[in-house]
């Protein structure tokens, strides 16, 4: 019976219980390529199950397109930059059948930031609630995300903006907040700091500062944000000044699209204090190779409960990885041809299918790109048979300190967690039982390794002090 208890307290810990590995394999589907050299900077597949894909793009606006084929995708409608006041669209977040479009170039001439709001309940018939942006902030915006009733904006070197959106229709100024520019180097030419990409969670933003590396800023009071940590991986930035783009959340670790050095992994356990977890460089970065280097990564996203990654590389477009494992990512597959002129900018995956935002750049540095457009892939592999309702991945609970040494604390306790817990030792015997709540009283344990299970069937290890 205890070997019993002992080898599912394994599955349970493990975090791969009822989950199953295999190589990722990707094949190019379809896509549309732009007539003229134009840019793609995100393309979206449609949150409310539809058949659509939504992209921002630099000199065609807003697009939507109509997948109901999968092997031939429709252009059906076209918002072009002069519906939006002569904006260019760079970053798309979906949230049920509102799209926030980012607005304000940001390549080369910065023009001024904004937010639209689009209305997609028919995405054939797309409306606009309302659009705000302001000569104050002229460097453009990169990216917007959505956390309840505020949009918060990176708008490149000037920080952040935060937008009251409670009313769709008529949305207001609330704060701006320009994180320190001088760490961890002086700016300059090649080190400016811009706000690029962002995270949320219990109002604590993950800001990637670019050269300015990654803020934690709390926004608790919308109206006076607050830095209260900051974060660069030292041999990252001896080995080549990284610039962090983009960064998603997974338990208590953030992973960070880092241009062009691969995959940092910070634990943010305290976000205070962010800790350097791990390092993916697949593309062996130097500081002398920046230029022509096949692994610009952008964009990142987690997919199957957090059990997977995906990166878009530049040159090398699109990576999988399994993080089942937080601190040491494996990675599954990929899809590129090297020096092709075809580059990935952005990024996003649905069921078996990815889409590919494609940029054009003329120039040549870092890379030649001259293939603008989405392209469309399927895939099979990765990280199968989670088990989501169960919770068993679930990236949101903390249990902390650890090792603890009177009271174990929990954070951010999910609403299917029903109110039980138990407490076994290192041999399976139950130790102490009760409720689900934010402060256990640990202090009358000895010393030595536990393990907490909840009813829905999650668990946790901690040592005790």
């Amino acid at each position: 019976m205890k070997k019993t208890i002992l080898f599912l307290l394994f599955l349970l810990l493990s975090g791969r219980m009822f989950s199953q590995t295999a190589p990722v394999n990707f094949q190019l589907v379809s896509g549309f390529e732009y007539t003229w050299h134009y840019s793609c900077y995100l393309a979206l597949f449609d949150r409310q199950e539809r058949p659509y894909i939504y992209s921002a793009n630099n000199e065609l606006g807003f697009m939507v397109y109509d997948i109901a084929d999968i092997n031939n995708p429709v252009p059906v409608d076209t918002m072009m930059p002069a519906v939006f006041g002569g904006l260019t669209a760079s970053n798309i977040f979906q949230d049920g059948n509102y799209v926030y479009l980012s607005v304000g170039g940001f390549q080369g001439i910065g023009q001024r930031a904004g937010l639209a709001i689009l209305n997609i309940t028919d995405p054939e018939n797309i409306t606009i609630e309302d659009q705000w942006d302001s000569t104050a902030f002229n460097q453009g915006c990169a990216i917007t995300i959505v956390d309840g009733d505020y949009a918060y904006l990176g708008i490149m070197e000037l920080g952040i903006v935060i937008l009251d959106i409670s009313d769709k229709t008529d949305i207001r100024f609330v704060s701006t907040y320009q994180p320190y520019t001088e760490w961890p180097h002086p700016s300059g030419l090649f080190s400016t700091p811009n706000a690029r990409g962002m995270a949320i969670r219990n109002d604590t933003l993950y800001l990637c500062y670019d050269a300015g590396a990654l803020r934690v800023i709390d926004v608790t009071d919308k109206e006076q944000p607050v830095e209260i940590g900051h974060y660069i991986n030292p041999t990252l930035d001896a080995t080549a000044r990284p610039a962090y783009n983009n960064v998603v959340l997974a338990g208590n670790y953030a992973y960070v699209a880092v241009d062009y050095c691969g995959i940092d992994i910070v634990n943010i356990s305290d976000p205070a204090n962010p800790v350097n977890a791990g390092w993916v460089n697949p593309w062996d970065c130097s500081p002398t190779n920046w230029n022509g280097r096949p692994g610009h990564t952008n964009q990142i996203m987690t997919f199957r409960n957090n059990t997977m990654l995906f990166v878009s590389g530049g040159d090398t477009e699109i990576l999988a990885y399994d993080i089942t494992d937080r601190e040491n990512p494996v990675e599954l597959g990929s899809f590129f041809t090297l020096s092709d002129s075809i580059v990935t900018w952005g990024i996003d995956v649905k069921e078996n299918y990815a889409v590919l935002a494609q940029v054009d750049n003329p120039f040549g540095q870092p890379y030649l790109a001259d293939w603008g457009g989405i392209r469309i892939l399927s895939w099979d592999g990765g990280v199968t048979g989670v088990n989501e309702e169960s919770g068993i991945q679930n990236p949101e609970l903390m249990v902390y300190p650890n090792p603890v040494q009177d009271f174990l604390m929990m954070k951010n306790i999910p609403s299917n967690y029903t109110p039980a817990y138990k407490i076994l030792d290192n041999t399976g015997r139950l130790i102490k039982s009760g409720d689900v709540k934010e402060r256990i009283d640990v202090s009358q344990l000895s010393q030595g390794f536990y393990h907490i299970i909840f009813s829905e069937g999650s668990a946790r290890t901690f040592v005790k002090n």
